[in-house]
């Protein structure tokens, strides 16, 4: 693996975290990943791109984000992780790298099973489930990348982890910004990719508040909003929560990947017939 930045200390940075995460999870990050560490986050995601994603580029908003893995594709054969340096102004870095680490992860998984289905026809992604899949790993990458964000700010701050830590550290959940969301995608039901946004954010959502949950029915967050979710969405719009915790990891989830499918078919027309007026 090799990281590219002028700074030192960031440098340093990142070696300890991919140590740390290769430590706890008993896992290899290989050769055929790079991580950037940008202080021009836009332009070099569009240099580091392939030429057919650098043409969907050009016909798109790109925003500013915190962080990104690029695909292999075409005439790009390595996967490519671009941390915006913005992230380095505070410890927000620390699960930024580790999210990000997690898609490769996944997404090496889903090749190593499936090929790579994204340089592939539209008709190979869909038949290989790989936008169910995307929404997956944005789940678990958020549930892992937090998790492990969690414990090292705990130990930072205590010096072990304790038995009760997930009592004692304080987290946001965005259950407001749910709400928000939510009320974005109503006004934006007719614009083709609403959903898609909203459900990857979604998808992020219950992947922090799965961190916290105990029991089916009680959940993490008092504020968690289950009752305008189901009138919105449908009873499949907790289905879906709970089918995630259960898959965890990529094999339980890839076993059962037909699955997800179904529930977001469901949760599209319930939207779609409460939406409709």
């Amino acid at each position: 693996m090799n990281i590219i930045t002028v700074n030192k200390q960031y440098l340093e940075n990142v070696n300890e975290l991919v140590y740390d995460y290769t430590e706890i999870l008993e896992c290899e990050i290989y050769n055929d990943v790079s991580i950037i560490i940008s202080d021009n986050f836009k332009k070099d995601v569009y240099d580091y791109s392939s030429k057919r994603d650098k043409t969907e580029i050009e016909i798109t908003e790109f925003p500013e984000l915190n962080g990104i893995l690029i695909l292999p594709r075409d005439e790009i054969h390595e996967f490519i992780i671009i941390i915006n340096d913005k992230q380095f102004k505070s410890e927000d870095f620390i699960h930024t790298v580790y999210h990000e680490l997690t898609h490769y992860k996944d997404f090496k998984n889903y090749f190593n099973d499936f090929g790579n289905v994204y340089e592939k026809s539209e008709y190979k992604r869909k038949e290989n489930y790989f936008y169910e899949f995307g929404f997956w790993t944005e789940y678990h990458a958020k549930k892992i990348g937090n998790l492990l964000y969690y414990l090292k700010i705990f130990v930072k701050q205590y010096g072990e982890i304790s038995d009760d830590w997930k009592n004692i550290i304080s987290v946001d959940f965005q259950s407001d910004k749910l709400k928000e969301e939510m009320s974005i995608l109503q006004i934006r039901n007719k614009d083709i990719n609403a959903m898609s946004d909203f459900l990857n954010f979604l998808f992020g959502y219950f992947g922090r508040l799965s961190i916290f949950q105990e029991k089916i029915g009680e959940y993490p967050d008092r504020s968690f909003p289950s009752d305008e979710l189901i009138k919105i969405f449908g009873p499949n719009i907790i289905k879906l929560y709970e089918y995630l915790i259960c898959r965890g990891n990529y094999q339980t989830f890839i076993n059962d990947v037909s699955d997800l499918r179904t529930i977001l078919e469901d949760i599209c027309k319930e939207f779609d017939k409460n939406n409709s007026t």
